[in-house]
């Protein structure tokens, strides 16, 4: 299943090539492994802005879960800490998600 209707918080449209949006969405009923496919085609359904492409996702609010984006397979990817003080694992596949509201700053051009 694919993350919750995203909505556009804030909208800053630096001068230059760059933009910066905050936006929110809930997780995956079911999180795939590798990630959430498509990512940016919602970014940009969301914002309504046309082509862009996406450089980076930054996690502000998260419930405990980290976000990145994979530029190159088009991904969201969900990592979270295993235990105190290992690396950050990606989310098992089939967890659900859908409780955790994401909210993240979308950078792009």
């Amino acid at each position: 299943m694919a993350i919750g209707a995203i909505t556009v918080s804030k909208r800053v449209a630096a001068p230059g090539p760059l933009r910066a949006d905050v936006i929110t969405f809930t997780g995956d009923t079911s999180y795939p492994t590798g990630g959430t496919a498509n990512f940016q085609a919602l970014v940009r359904d969301a914002l309504d802005v046309g082509a862009i492409d996406i450089l980076a996702v930054v996690p502000i609010e998260c419930g405990g879960y980290v976000p990145q984006y994979d530029e190159v397979t088009d991904k969201l990817k969900v990592y979270v800490s295993a235990a105190a003080a290992s690396a950050l694992g990606q989310v098992a596949n089939a967890t659900s998600l859908a409780a955790t509201t994401f909210k993240v700053l979308v950078i792009s051009n």
